[in-house]
């Protein structure tokens, strides 16, 4: 047994009472987390806390009250960038269909100039969601959404970028494959390079000759990069992945680079 021989207090330290406002709040929302009479309201106000973990708790009660007591709400809702972000969050993860035009549109009326990194990443997962969850957006929809954000590609962060590459490939944008092969390019790291690469397969179009030549290239230099014993399969897959969307025309324009082996590191194919 361990006992303890010094001339030191062995008294607990007095408690820590700071933050213990921001728990008891948090505690408070937590508990509407149900069906209940009046949680719309109690818990309304604090969509657009400072803190995060607050305002997931607030829009957690709001999400398990009917959507239909909130939806309207939620696309009116205009008290700060942070409130409106998380009170369309629940919505795209609530709502059905036939919310998706005025979710998008609600959305659409944020001022990116305004908004923090953080804010338009919430942004952009609003848009996601809203896709994933309420259906794939009509043509029209993606080039109005897609008309939003391409001016925002590239951004300075490395996390934006991410994020807007996918939901731009995701949306057929005009102009994306050029922006990220120069991304590619330029990446200082090969989980960049990967990112890119990996998003970039899935795009439909425009492309030309001579980005898809870009493209395919990289996976030649590519050979080079190291990871674990998966890790050349895998690239091996975005590849193949990328090669099935050809059309046959294509595949006979780039048949060099289709072909071409690199000169160290694993074949290809």
């Amino acid at each position: 047994r361990v006992t303890w021989t010094g001339s030191e207090s062995v008294q607990p330290p007095p408690a820590d009472l700071a933050g213990q406002e921001a728990r008891d709040l948090r505690h408070s929302l937590e508990q509407l987390h149900r069906p209940a009479d009046g949680a719309l309201d109690k818990a309304w106000p604090y969509l657009g806390h400072a803190a995060r973990a607050i305002r997931f708790a607030a829009r957690t009660a709001i999400e398990h009250q009917p959507v239909g007591s909130w939806a309207q709400r939620a696309l009116a809702e205009s008290s700060s960038n942070d409130a409106k972000l998380t009170a369309l969050l629940a919505l795209a993860r609530c709502g059905d269909k036939s919310l998706q035009q005025p979710l998008l549109e609600s959305l659409g009326r944020l001022n990116s100039a305004d908004l923090s990194e953080m804010q338009l990443l919430s942004a952009l997962r609003v848009a996601g969601l809203c896709f994933i969850r309420m259906g794939e957006p009509s043509e029209d929809v993606a080039r109005a959404v897609a008309a939003v954000l391409n001016p925002l590609y590239p951004a300075r962060s490395v996390r934006l970028n991410r994020e807007l590459c996918r939901m731009l490939v995701y949306l057929n944008a005009e102009g994306v494959a050029g922006k990220t092969l120069e991304l590619l390019a330029k990446a200082p790291s090969q989980e960049e390079q990967i990112h890119y690469a990996y998003c970039l397969r899935a795009l439909k179009g425009p492309w030309t000759i001579e980005q898809r030549t870009k493209y395919f290239q990289w996976f030649v230099s590519s050979t080079t990069l190291r990871g674990g014993n998966s890790f050349s399969g895998f690239l091996k897959n975005i590849r193949q992945e990328a090669i099935d969307r050809l059309s046959d025309a294509e595949k006979v324009a780039l048949k060099d680079v289709l072909e071409a082996q690199p000169t160290g590191g694993q074949p290809l194919v």
